[in-house]
């Protein structure tokens, strides 16, 4: 082997960007994620080696920024979670009250980013965007209330049909009592 080729083999890999991890072959970088997931490394170097010996050069730094990145979205994913389990454990099989809590913790979190966007370049953020996910909720949440009082009116009407049908009975049934009595006597 000559020289030029043997040192071209043994060249170690040209740095990758962090913002490039992103742009990792989809099955290296899920393989990655499931590492960081799984916490399956002794420490950012280790996946830093672990990336060189792909073919992938990451400085310790961008692996530890990376790393960090994917475990608050895995912490949120997880929080989202037990908030749905709490909210499905807390509302049972009426949808309408999921539903309330549902649309609330969204509520919740659009409002977190915006204040959050107080700490960034408003430029950056998609403000359109926002405001028109508080506008779907918001018209979301005044269409259930709507269903929410005509299904309450609708069973309203009903009772008040059947209340008024077993007055009318409980009157003719005491009319009935009343003609026997006299009768009888």
């Amino acid at each position: 082997m000559s020289s030029v080729i043997k040192e071209k083999a043994e060249k170690p890999p040209a740095p990758f960007p962090s913002d490039r991890i992103k742009r990792l072959p989809t099955a290296l970088r899920a393989e990655l994620d499931l590492r960081i997931a799984q916490q399956d490394f002794s420490g950012f170097r280790d996946l830093k080696s672990w990336l060189r010996q792909r073919g992938y050069s990451v400085t310790t730094d961008k692996v530890q920024y990376y790393t960090g990145k994917l475990e608050e979205r895995l912490a949120a994913v997880r929080m989202a979670s037990e908030q749905a389990r709490a909210i499905v454990e807390a509302s049972g099989d009426d949808d309408v009250d999921m539903n309330q809590a549902l649309l609330r913790l969204v509520q919740q979190h659009l409002f977190t980013v915006l204040v959050e966007l107080n700490r960034v370049d408003l430029n950056r953020a998609n403000l359109p965007a926002l405001a028109r996910s508080v506008a779907g909720l918001a018209r979301t949440s005044i269409e259930q209330r709507k269903y929410a009082d005509e299904i309450r009116a609708g069973l309203a009407e009903k009772v008040a049909a059947v209340t008024e049908t077993v007055d009318r009975a409980t009157a003719a049934d005491s009319l009935r009592k009343r003609r026997r009595k006299s009768s009888a006597c």
